[in-house]
């Protein structure tokens, strides 16, 4: 009976060095899912912040019919790093928002300018410009949740 209680012993002895490296992988993996998930929270950080400067950029050019100078530059600081947050189809998005706002600033200026000229067929110009791209920023509006949801969409498996 002493040399049954004896292997019995041996046995679960030698079960438990695999055991603990079992549990350990375990534990190994749950912070590595941890660590992901982490990461994924920073980068949605990022990129929500995009998102917002992107959309009050635009809030602002509906609200007032162009940008000012401290709107553009403040909406190509919070894009800046843009770059590597997003794939290049966004980024041509974000950098044709940038251009168009600011044309739209340019336009303003002029039209300001010329507007105490005679050349009435120039300023019609930059007025019909001018509204064009104030309509296409209203377009843009509408469907900017759409192209940032792919990016913002949180998938997780502690989450739904």
């Amino acid at each position: 009976m002493c040399y049954l209680a004896s292997n019995i012993h041996e046995f679960l002895i030698s079960l438990l060095t695999p055991l603990i490296a079992v549990i350990a992988t375990y534990i190994a993996y749950q912070q590595w899912q941890i660590r992901k998930e982490h990461f994924q929270l920073e980068l949605f950080d990022k990129r929500y912040k995009v998102y917002l400067s992107t959309k009050e950029f635009i809030s602002k050019i509906i609200k007032h019919g162009y940008p000012s100078e401290d709107e553009i530059l403040k909406f190509v600081e919070a894009t800046n790093d843009s770059v590597f947050l997003f794939d290049e189809k966004l980024q041509n998005r974000l950098n044709l928002y940038l251009n168009r706002g600011e044309d739209l600033y340019y336009l303003n200026i002029r039209i300001a300018l010329t507007e105490s000229s005679s050349n009435e067929a120039e300023n019609k110009i930059s007025a019909d410009k001018e509204s064009e791209l104030q309509e296409w920023f209203q377009k843009e509006f509408k469907q900017l949740s759409a192209l940032f949801y792919k990016y913002l969409k949180i998938k997780s498996k502690f989450i739904n």
